[in-house]
């Protein structure tokens, strides 16, 4: 029995490009959610894991993107991303896993130098 579905990029990246920016940022924080849902419902087995890899890391691209063109990611996605580099660590994807983190952890620091630094320390 089939569990998921496959899209091709160029359909994917077709459809994507006809969406508002609002429209896309609200595409990719549902993506993102059905993307930590599967984490959290993969079975134990290595290979059902590393078949989410593109699925996470192209929606972290999407994310990181969206991100530079808005005013920030929120609190609660700030630390589902977290979850999903620990969990690319924990499979073995060092790299990726590392790139979510730091991503995460600049991303926090920026938000506290913006709400405890006076503006005339910037």
């Amino acid at each position: 029995m089939i569990k998921s579905y496959a899209m091709h990029k160029w359909i994917y990246a077709w459809g994507y490009d006809r969406l508002t920016e609002d429209e896309q940022r609200q595409f990719s924080r549902v993506v993102f959610e059905l993307v930590v849902e599967a984490i959290n419902a993969c079975g134990k087995a290595p290979k059902d894991k590393l078949r989410l890899v593109p699925h996470v890391m192209a929606n972290f691209m999407t994310i990181s993107d969206a991100r530079a063109e808005s005013n920030g990611l929120t609190e609660g996605t700030l630390h589902e991303l977290g979850r999903v580099g620990a969990f690319l660590t924990d499979i073995g994807r060092l790299g990726d896993g590392g790139d979510i983190e730091r991503f995460v952890f600049n991303q926090v620091a920026e938000f506290w130098s913006r709400s405890i630094l006076p503006r005339s320390r910037r």
